[in-house]
């Protein structure tokens, strides 16, 4: 990220405009990390149903959860065929978020913010 200043004409949540959640320069360098972009036609809901699931709203990250697996039922063919480098990166990353979670293996403790 620059040091410039943000954008407000750019999407929040942009590299041009980061929200003051932004977590990428908080990052450890040995943390690991997953990048929803919005190209993704998953991303917006996958981003609420997150949103719903720490606010404690688990029907309402359940109903953004079945939208979402119908968006994507809906579409002519998968968008990431299983066998694809990208899906089996998924399951990768998440196994070394979990890695790092655990005690001894990460720079810093806490929940997610």
């Amino acid at each position: 990220m620059s040091a410039a200043q943000p954008d407000p004409g750019a999407p929040r949540g942009s590299m041009a405009n980061p929200s003051p959640y932004d977590c990428l320069g908080k990052l450890f360098p040995e943390e690991p990390y997953f990048v929803l972009r919005a190209k993704d036609p998953a991303a917006p809901g996958l981003v609420e149903m997150f949103a719903y699931l720490y606010s404690g709203q688990t029907q309402a990250a359940l109903q953004k959860l079945q939208e979402i697996a119908a968006l994507i039922a809906a579409a002519p063919a998968p968008p990431r065929p299983a066998g694809s480098g990208k899906f089996r990166e998924c399951f990768l990353i998440s196994d070394a978020m979990e890695r790092w979670r655990q005690p001894g293996h990460r720079e810093s403790g806490g929940a997610a913010e």
